[in-house]
C-alpha cells in the first residue's frame, strides 16, 4: 500500500509541473523564469521591460527578421503558471509572432506609434481572450501558420489591413490547417472581422505595405508609387488584352523597351 502511494505522489507531482511549464516541458527544457525590474530577451532582435504602475509589458525590436519567441509570453510557460499582471502589451518596431506567444493571456495588444506591424504568425499566436488595438499592418510577405487568429477580438476602432494575397481566405486557410473544436471556433473569431469592412481591409493590388495612410511601397517595378496607391505601368501582352476592350474607353499606351 505504501508503495502505492508513492507512485501516485509522483504521478501528481509530475503532472503538476507539466502543468506549470507546459510548453517548455514539451522539449526537455526548464520553465521560464520572470525577472522583474531589468530588460529581458524576448526572441530574436527582441527585448521587453515590464512597467508595475501600469501593467504593460513594453517591448521592443531592432534589427532584420525581428521575431518574438514561442511561448514568451504564455502563463505556463513560466514557474508558477503565472506572469505578473498585465493588461497591455505594446510593440515599438516591426515584428513576427512565433508559436503559443500570447496563448492563455487576456491582453491588449498594440503598436507603440498606434499602428502594429506584423511580418507573421505562429501556430495560435495569440488565443482566447486577446484583443488587438489601433491599427494592425499586415505587410504582403507575411504568413500565418496554424490557428494563427484563433481567439483574436478587434477594440472598438481597430482595424486590420492587410496587403497578403487573398488575405481573407488565408485566414480561414489557417483555422482550417488544425482539426477539432479550435478549428470552428477559429473561423467564428477570424469571420467576426473579414467579413466587417470597418474591421478588415485587404490591400489593392500591387501595395505591398497597405495602412490607414493608404500605399507606401509596392509589390515590384510593374507599379508606380502615387498618392498612396500603386497604378499598373507594366503589363504583359495577355495582361494588357484583359485589361483593354474594342470600344476605345479602356485604352494602355504601349511601350516597347
Amino acid at each position: 500500500m505504501k508503495k502505492i502511494f508513492v507512485i501516485l505522489g509522483i504521478m501528481i507531482w509530475c503532472n503538476n509541473v507539466y502543468a506549470d511549464c507546459l510548453s517548455n516541458i514539451r522539449y526537455g527544457t526548464t520553465c521560464r523564469t520572470w525577472k522583474p525590474g531589468v530588460e529581458n530577451n524576448c526572441g530574436n532582435g527582441c527585448t521587453y521591460t515590464y512597467d508595475e504602475e501600469t501593467k504593460t509589458i513594453n517591448v521592443t525590436t531592432t534589427g532584420e527578421n525581428t521575431m518574438i519567441s514561442g511561448s514568451a509570453f504564455r502563463p505556463i510557460a513560466y514557474e508558477n503558471n503565472t506572469i505578473p499582471t498585465t493588461d497591455n502589451i505594446v510593440i515599438n518596431g516591426v515584428i513576427k509572432l512565433s508559436s503559443n506567444v500570447f496563448n492563455n493571456s487576456t491582453v491588449s495588444i498594440s503598436g507603440a506609434d498606434g499602428t502594429l506591424v506584423l511580418t507573421g504568425v505562429g501556430h495560435h499566436a495569440f488565443g482566447v481572450g486577446v484583443t488587438l488595438d489601433g491599427n494592425v499592418v499586415i505587410p504582403a510577405n507575411a504568413t500565418f501558420d496554424s490557428l494563427a487568429f484563433h481567439g483574436v477580438t478587434l477594440a472598438d476602432g481597430a482595424k486590420i489591413y492587410c496587403a497578403v494575397e487573398n488575405c481573407a481566405q488565408k485566414m480561414i486557410d489557417s483555422c482550417q490547417a488544425y482539426t477539432g473544436s479550435e478549428s470552428r471556433g477559429c473561423l467564428n473569431y477570424v469571420n467576426s472581422f473579414i467579413l466587417d469592412s470597418e474591421k478588415f481591409e485587404q490591400a489593392p493590388e500591387g501595395c505591398d505595405f497597405w495602412s490607414n495612410k493608404g500605399c507606401s511601397k509596392c509589390t515590384n517595378s510593374n507599379y508606380s508609387l502615387e498618392y498612396g496607391y500603386c497604378y499598373r505601368k507594366r503589363y504583359t501582352l495577355p495582361e494588357a488584352d484583359a485589361a483593354t476592350s474594342d470600344d476605345n474607353e479602356n485604352m494602355i499606351e504601349w511601350i516597347f523597351e
